[in-house]
């Protein structure tokens, strides 16, 4: 227990004050950092279906993040649903949780690979009351997700009577 171990601590404070030491970058570092400087910009990767833009109904997250809707919902009918205020479940971080989409036709990230909704819900609010539930969260220093929780409905809605 009571063993030294000098052999094991780094030196620290062993160089003059008064000049200060400069490190040379290895080999290894130095091509790394011209490898770096000769790589182009990443292009932007096309994006297949619309994209739009998630609230997560996640009480530690007050964040958007970008989805795109698959093609294969537009042939039957489920793109539709997906408008502003829609509630959908997406994949965060390993699980899946619910949502609220906030803006349609968004123009993603450069270099980004966007994941697709994993499902839509129902409808939610209107797009005016998402707004309105942007401001009342502002106003009241509030999140907006609990604002939205209980602007939408409890159950699921998945169309208005005619």
């Amino acid at each position: 227990m009571g063993e030294s171990r000098q052999g094991r601590r780094r030196q620290v404070g062993t160089g003059s004050l008064s000049q200060p030491q400069t490190a040379e970058p290895t080999r290894h570092e130095q091509q790394q950092l011209l490898d770096t400087a000769e790589a182009p910009p990443p292009e932007p990767t096309p994006v297949a279906g619309r994209v739009v833009r998630v609230l997560p109904d996640v009480a530690g997250i007050d964040k958007q993040f970008d989805y795109v809707v698959p093609e294969a919902w537009d042939a039957d009918d489920r793109g539709r649903l997906v408008q502003v205020g829609s509630i959908v479940r997406i994949a965060l971080h390993g699980r899946r949780v619910g949502g609220w989409v906030v803006a349609t036709d968004v123009e993603p990230p450069a270099g980004v690979r966007l994941q697709p909704l994993a499902k839509v819900s129902g409808l939610g609010p209107p797009a005016d009351v998402v707004d309105l539930a942007r401001w009342v969260a502002h106003r009241w220093a509030g999140r907006w997700g609990a604002v939205l929780r209980s602007a939408s409905p409890h159950r699921n809605v998945q169309k208005l009577p005619a």
